[in-house]
């Protein structure tokens, strides 16, 4: 909007001649004192600005979608990870036992003179190989637990146990399905394509 405020004047002095033909002699002034007030509106941006808003708005949601899902599928990996590594770590501490106890049996019978005692000697290796695995595969649980842990920001302390004891199995497609459509499915209804859309309408002012 706009107010203006301002004053004109005019003054004659001298002769001046009538509408009639006459000429006179005249001293005369007029004043004038007035207020005006405008108001101006942009059609465009009035229609515009809130469908640009709408838009902006919904790229943000769209990349806010991206965001949880990405998470969301960091962790599913995460937590797969976990229980495969606690699985493996499982068959090492079997097969360390195992191997524990061929070592023990083997002694026994390389002192009883039933056994030779280079077998013995192999024997007693694979304990030792397999505590090294295993040294391995807690390390291994302890890197996965960590990351899991951070990305459901808890406690850097925690120790999860997973429910399942394997890996889980995922079915994303069946064989039947053809693999094109789902590809081209899984590309129209990325929130990363709803954004960009989003964001390419707001800046042409759809």
């Amino acid at each position: 909007p706009s107010l203006r405020v301002g004053t004109t004047q005019d003054r004659h002095e001298g002769p001046i001649q009538e509408t009639s033909g006459n000429v006179i002699d005249v001293d005369r002034v007029a004043r004038f004192t007035g207020v005006t007030a405008g108001i101006g509106i942009d059609i465009a941006d009035a229609i515009f600005l809130p469908l640009v808003a709408r838009q902006n708005r919904a790229a943000v949601m769209a990349a806010a979608t991206a965001n949880r899902q990405q998470v969301l599928m960091q962790v599913a990996g995460a937590y797969i990870g976990l229980v495969q590594a606690r699985n493996q770590l499982g068959v090492i501490d079997r097969a360390h036992e195992r191997a524990a106890d061929l070592a023990a049996l083997t002694a026994d019978y390389a002192d009883s003179g039933e056994g030779l005692p280079s077998d013995a000697e192999m024997a007693a290796v694979q304990p030792v190989l397999w505590e090294q695995r295993r040294a391995a595969g807690v390390e291994r649980v302890a890197a996965v637990n960590a990351e899991l842990v951070k990305l459901l920001h808890l406690e850097p302390d925690v120790e999860l146990a997973p429910i399942e004891t394997e890996p889980p199995a995922v079915d994303i497609f069946t064989a039947s399905e053809d693999v094109a459509e789902l590809i081209a499915s899984a590309r129209d209804g990325r929130p990363e394509t709803e954004q960009a859309d989003a964001l390419l309408a707001a800046a042409e002012g759809d």
